[in-house]
């Protein structure tokens, strides 16, 4: 057994030992901590990454907020961990394509778009489109409250603009999101085709025209408005799309289930039994569930979410033939996704095993994410406040606080870390003086420990020109001194840094990001531990430099652990 380890294990097994029926190993210290130094320093910035391009193509939906609907902590924490799967994703090899699905179709919007003519203000939606928006959808469900009528306009009103988005793809075989409303020639086929019985009047047509041009006015104003914020979140997407996108599938979808004799009408709607999951629990006598009714289309002809979601499905697979399509979403959604899912497998033209390339990622509520105003509906408010809290630490002393980004980046950093110390499913209480402390398990610990080693490097910069990280430094010849004593501490913290790339590939696997966050919460207490007793300033040479090198190499993975939180490491604090 000795001989055989110190074979394969590179020498790093000193002795073998029985006692009893157990096996005591005894590591070879230097050798292992020279090897976990020399594999960081090689790799580099790619440490725990696969160096193997997959052939793999992975959709990854997550954000998706609902125009005029504030940005809530739900999206926040999708964005949070839709964000981290992607690069996770992307260091284990896989292809990606971050896509935001807007919510930006269906009654809401018709609600929505009426409350603009009565309640709306060009101005103020040019200077803040999400806010003015949310505040006129505020005042329109107040006014569909007090006032049927009002909520039977916006029905109709979503209605007829539909009817006319369907004309646009059919006759004129353009988008919604393409379409040009100044294009003179679409509007002649448009009223062609309505004076040819597709049910439209004149006024119709005129009101679901002015419809489609606010659509697209509020969409755009909104995008540029959440570019902004993703910005700020260091969060960008391949692609900006929408339910609008889909509504022009959507018959096909329902022809497809009518040709097939599973679409019925029920008081006036029409719907599908959706049959029971495989894993499906049986019921009390051991038969199987029975099968659950979902409505893909309303009674008044409007599209709704999930005929919109499995056109969705079918654009996407025509366009990009994916081999994973990933939906991260709360879990007041699992309902919708396991009927969406079935669903899928019943539809034209894709794959057999489709249902077993789709997922939903799901995740709990957060309570207690409030600021000095109240509780905070916008993401920027979220912001803002993580920055006043982290100005507000006593730490910062006669030296004052660092500089803005700085600030913004750690207040950032406790959010997200906040946000993932536990599993992704729970439920938890978001409080700010516990997510800014920077001495518990938090978002500023990270970043301290981070800034701590760079200051280590920054007052030993004469051992960088000699160690592991040198420029030309010959890896395949580097030692520890066969003198050096390494502490226990020393060795702790090599072996917490050679399990990075093992918990990267864990936590893909398990699309658990907070398996990634307790790691380097993990490293950071090692690191502290380490530095109270490793001391590398005005230490013998011999120990000086693999001590410098050991905390380089500490640096260089808690640095890229940071990056896949979609963090920016903080040098200085």
């Amino acid at each position: 057994m000795r001989h055989s380890l110190g074979q394969s294990g590179a020498g790093f097994i000193e002795t073998v030992t029985a006692a009893g029926p157990y096996l005591n190993f005894r590591l070879n210290e230097r050798r292992m901590l020279a090897e976990v130094i020399t594999s960081v320093a090689e790799q580099g910035s790619m440490f725990g990454h696969s160096p193997q391009l997959l052939d793999s193509l992975v959709l990854l939906e997550f954000s998706s907020p609902n125009i005029a609907k504030p940005f809530h902590m739900g999206h926040l924490r999708s964005t949070i961990i839709g964000n981290i799967l992607s690069n996770l994703y992307r260091s284990q090899g896989h292809q990606v394509l971050n896509i935001n699905y807007l919510g930006d179709w269906g009654t809401q919007y018709g609600i929505l778009a009426l409350g603009f003519e009565h309640f709306g203000c060009r101005e103020k939606l040019q200077e803040d489109p999400i806010r003015h928006l949310f505040q006129v959808y505020v005042a329109s469900q107040a006014q569909v409250a007090k006032c049927p009528d009002f909520a039977a306009q916006a029905r109709r009103y979503f209605s007829t603009m539909e009817r006319v988005a369907a004309l646009l793809a059919d006759r004129c075989g353009v988008s919604v999101d393409a379409w040009d409303p100044d294009a003179s020639d679409l509007a002649a086929t448009l009223r062609q085709a309505a004076a040819e019985g597709e049910h439209l009047t004149e006024a119709d047509l005129a009101d679901g025209l002015r419809a489609l041009r606010l659509w697209q006015l509020f969409r755009s104003q909104s995008i540029v408005s959440y570019e902004r914020v993703y910005g700020d979140l260091g969060v960008s997407f391949h692609s900006y799309e929408g339910e609008s996108q889909s509504q022009a599938v959507v018959p096909r979808v329902l022809e497809h289930f009518q040709q097939q004799g599973l679409l019925r009408e029920s008081d006036g709607a029409l719907v599908v039994d959706v049959p029971p999951a495989k894993n499906s629990h049986p019921g009390p006598d051991g038969a199987d569930p029975p099968p659950q009714v979902a409505v893909l289309q309303k009674a008044d002809g409007a599209s709704i979410y999930l005929s919109r979601d499995l056109a969705t499905i079918m654009r996407r697979y025509a366009s990009h033939t994916f081999d994973r399509l990933v939906y991260v979403a709360g879990s007041e959604q699992e309902l919708h996704f396991q009927q969406l899912f079935q669903l899928a497998g019943l539809l034209p033209g894709l794959p057999s095993d489709l249902p077993s390339r789709l997922e939903h990622i799901s995740f709990g509520r957060v309570a207690g994410m409030s600021t000095r105003e109240g509780t905070a509906v916008f993401l920027e408010d979220v912001l803002a406040e993580a920055r006043r809290q982290c100005l507000a630490r006593e730490e910062w002393g006669s030296r004052g606080p660092p500089d803005a980004a700085t600030v913004a980046m750690l207040g950032l950093s406790s959010v997200v870390v906040a946000d993932l110390t536990s599993r992704r499913i729970k439920n938890y209480n978001f409080c700010w003086a516990k997510a800014t402390d920077p001495k518990g398990d938090t978002g500023m610990l990270l970043q301290y420990t981070h800034a701590r080693l760079c200051g280590i490097e920054r007052t030993n910069t004469n051992l960088l020109e000699s160690g592991a990280f040198s420029p030309g430094q010959d890896l395949g010849q580097y030692r520890l001194p066969d003198d050096v004593e390494v502490p226990e501490c020393a060795v702790q913290l090599a072996m917490e840094v050679s399990r990075f790339p093992e918990v990267l590939r864990m936590s893909l696997a398990s699309s658990e990001p907070s398996i990634l966050v307790q790691y380097l919460l993990g490293l950071c207490r090692c690191i502290g531990t380490a530095h109270q007793e490793l001391k590398v300033k005005d230490a013998p040479a011999a120990e000086a430099q693999w001590r410098f090198d050991l905390f380089r190499a500490s640096r260089a993975t808690l640095s890229n652990g940071i990056l896949l939180l979609g963090l920016t490491p903080v040098e200085r604090v």
